[in-house]
C-alpha cells in the first residue's frame, strides 16, 4: 500500500439511494492509492441518504447539498466541477463503484500521456445486489488495449453505433474540464457532448480493461437515447 495521496478529488453524484451510495463510498475508501479530497454533491435527497454515510463525514468525506435542488443529474455534475482546486477529478455515480485499484491505474496513465483531456474505462455490470452478471459495459472493447479519440468525430461515431464512454468512471484533467460547459440542452447526449467539446483541448482515452462496475438497475437515465438527440450529436 503506498502512502502518498493522489491528486485528485473523487465526486459522488448523490440522488435518494442511501444502500448504493454507502457502497460507491466503501469503493472509493478501499483504492490502492486514496484520493486527496472525497465529496458527496447531494441533490436534495431525503435526510436518511445522509445519515447513513455518517461514519464516513466524520472521517473527514464532505457532504455538499445542492445549490438549486431539482431531480436533474446534470446540474449536480456542473456544480461539482465548481471549487476543484485538484489536478484530477472523478464524477462518479452513486449507484456505481470502482474496482480497488482504478484510481491508481487511471491517474497513472494521466500523469504519463499530457495529451489525454480525460480518460474512461471498461466495466462489470452488476444488478441491484451488486452482483456481477457475467457480461461488461462494453463488450466490443479489448481489455488488453488503451483507446485514443482524437476529436468530436471519433467521439461521436462511437455512440452512433450503438456504444458508448462510460460516463461515471471517467477521470478528467481539471484544467480542462473547467473550460467546457456542460450543454444541456442535448439532453441525455450531454454527456457525450461534453467529451466532444474536451477534445478541442485533448485526446480522449478509453482504457479497455473493466476498472469499475455498473449497476443496472429500473429507471436509468441512459438506458434509451431518442433518435433526435442521436441526430443531434452526429450533427
Amino acid at each position: 500500500m503506498k502512502s502518498d495521496n493522489l491528486d485528485i478529488t473523487v465526486c459522488i453524484l448523490s440522488y435518494n439511494r442511501p444502500d448504493y451510495i454507502v457502497e460507491a463510498l466503501k469503493s472509493v475508501c478501499s483504492q490502492s492509492i486514496k484520493p486527496k479530497e472525497i465529496r458527496i454533491y447531494d441533490n436534495d435527497s431525503d435526510d436518511i441518504v445522509r445519515n447513513s454515510i455518517i461514519k464516513y463525514l466524520e472521517l473527514g468525506v464532505k457532504w455538499i447539498p445542492a445549490e438549486f435542488p431539482s431531480n436533474n443529474p446534470r446540474k449536480n455534475f456542473r456544480s461539482a466541477v465548481k471549487n476543484i482546486s485538484t489536478k484530477y477529478v472523478v464524477m462518479l455515480h452513486d449507484d456505481d463503484k470502482f474496482c480497488d485499484d482504478f484510481l491508481e491505474i487511471q491517474v497513472s496513465f494521466l500523469e504519463k500521456n499530457y495529451e489525454i483531456s480525460a480518460v474512461s474505462c471498461n466495466g462489470y455490470t452488476v444488478n441491484k445486489a451488486g452482483d456481477r452478471t457475467g457480461s461488461l459495459v462494453l463488450n466490443k472493447f479489448n481489455e488488453f488495449q488503451m483507446y485514443h479519440f482524437k476529436n468530436s468525430v471519433e467521439i461521436a461515431m462511437v455512440y452512433a453505433s450503438d456504444s458508448c464512454i462510460p460516463f461515471s468512471p471517467i477521470v478528467y484533467r481539471t484544467e480542462h474540464l473547467l473550460k467546457v460547459d456542460f450543454r444541456e440542452g442535448y439532453g441525455k447526449v450531454c454527456d457525450a457532448v461534453l467529451l466532444c467539446d474536451l477534445a478541442d483541448f485533448g485526446n480522449i482515452a478509453l482504457n479497455g480493461k473493466p476498472l469499475y462496475e455498473c449497476r443496472v438497475h429500473d429507471n436509468q437515465d441512459s438506458t434509451y437515447f431518442e433518435p433526435v438527440l442521436m441526430q443531434m450529436l452526429e450533427d
